[in-house]
């Protein structure tokens, strides 16, 4: 390859790279969007299944990792045309799930440490 065609190649590669980092960004964005309109109304994602409003973190979390896999698994034809949206709305119940279990671990995290630390100050007294 002559000079000309090795810059062309390397221009070609960044220029690659810079669209996936681009689509990536997008899938990010809307994924995060998609997330947010759950959160609003969580009815919505009876949509994807059946009775998923009502579930709680851990039961989201575990039924939109196995909705993603199947969506993985599907195959796809005319990609680009709607194809994918199953996929991104499964993952951004799976951001809200995810979301919604940190949120619930870190308000009982007081209660917890409280409880602890009023065990250990029964024990150190000798009452129960």
């Amino acid at each position: 390859m002559n000079e000309a065609g090795t810059e062309r190649a390397r221009d070609m590669e960044t220029a690659g790279h810079a669209f996936g980092t681009a689509a990536q960004r997008a899938v990010c964005r809307t994924v995060k969007a998609q997330a947010r309109a759950y959160a609003l109304r969580p009815q919505a994602l009876d949509l994807l299944h059946p009775g998923l409003s009502a579930a709680g973190p851990d039961s989201l979390v575990a039924l939109c990792e196995y909705l993603v896999e199947r969506e993985r698994c599907s195959p796809r034809r005319w990609f680009g045309f709607g194809g994918e949206v199953g996929l991104l709305n499964a993952r951004a119940a799976l951001l809200l799930g995810r979301t919604e279990r940190l949120r619930l671990a870190r308000r009982q995290e007081p209660r917890i440490r409280a409880g602890v630390c009023r065990a250990s100050q029964a024990n150190e007294t000798g009452t129960t």
